[in-house]
């Protein structure tokens, strides 16, 4: 019975995450049609080898992630998401709903399980031994997780996170409800937060928002032209500068190791450079990262951006 209902428990944030994202969310698995996909074996042999944009926000932009960087990077994410029960602050919400989407398709789910089961059936010696030893590495951190005591309670705390007037609530209700001015103006906070679990779903708006397709272009302020695929993404690689997890143990990372087999990269950068950008696309995509960064410390954005 246990297994059933926490079953049942994860489904359901399972499938508020997939609608939430759009499975542009770092720990759902995304398709190669949402950008430009390299082959698993390419890589990318030319990317700047210094970034100031960088170097500046990790020496001296506050951040919200300073406050729960334990929680963000922790090995026992099981530990660390019981540290923040109870605890109704708007960035611990977001950190919460990671720890438990990142655990989701490693332990006490049909996802975890079917994951597991495909591992099993590879053929492949290295390949299977790779799969199986980030499967086996994610579980640990994610051992005994509540996940039948977070089913029962996020709808409860998503309303509060709603009812507090918190712009981060933005991204916990579908992107196209009553969008218009006043949804574009809240986007824009939630940017402003810092927050590095909310700057990773803000790639999410700019992947759905109904006022502009997916083939708009968007001007980085120099006359360089990018598509949706690539503000998602660089919105992803900004919330890594303001702290979010972004190593191999990433949801975004290891999930795609476990599914896809794609399994040398050491990072979100690394794994979007080495398998889905081409060296001209990379060059943009670091370029509207570093516009991205650039927007969230000063307020600036280029004309039209938002």
């Amino acid at each position: 019975m246990f297994w059933i209902l926490a079953s049942l428990a994860a489904a359901v944030f399972i499938a508020i995450t997939i609608k939430t994202h759009d499975g542009a969310e770092n720990t759902g698995v995304r398709t190669q049609a949402d950008g430009p996909a390299r082959g698993a074996g390419s890589s990318v042999t030319a990317r700047p080898t210094e970034d100031p944009m960088r170097a500046t926000v990790s020496s001296s932009s506050p951040t919200v992630a300073g406050r729960y960087t334990a929680e963000i990077h922790a090995t026992n994410r099981t530990e660390a998401y019981l540290r923040l029960v109870g605890n109704n602050d708007p960035a611990a919400i977001m950190v919460r709903d990671q720890l438990a989407g990142s655990c989701s398709n490693f332990v006490y789910s049909g996802v975890a399980r079917a994951n597991a089961a495909a591992i099993e059936a590879l053929t492949n010696p290295v390949d299977k031994a790779k799969r199986k030893a980030v499967y086996d590495r994610i579980a640990t951190m994610c051992r005994d997780f509540p996940f039948l005591e977070y089913g029962t309670q996020r709808t409860e705390v998503m309303r509060g996170l709603v009812a507090s007037g918190d712009p981060r609530a933005l991204l916990r209700e579908p992107i196209e409800k009553d969008f218009g001015a006043r949804k574009i103006a809240a986007a824009e906070a939630v940017a402003a937060t810092k927050d590095p679990l909310a700057l990773q779903e803000m790639g999410a708006f700019f992947h759905r928002r109904p006022d502009r397709g997916r083939d708009y272009q968007y001007d980085l302020g120099d006359g360089t032209k990018v598509g949706v695929p690539v503000i998602r993404d660089a919105f992803l690689m900004a919330s890594c500068d303001f702290g979010n997890q972004c190593t191999a143990d990433s949801g975004f990372v290891s999930v795609r190791c476990v599914t896809e087999g794609k399994c040398d990269a050491t990072s979100v950068e690394d794994y979007l450079l080495r398998y889905n950008y081409p060296p001209a696309e990379a060059e943009r995509l670091l370029a509207a990262r570093q516009v991205i960064v650039r927007g969230i410390n000063t307020g600036n954005w280029p004309p039209g951006f938002w």
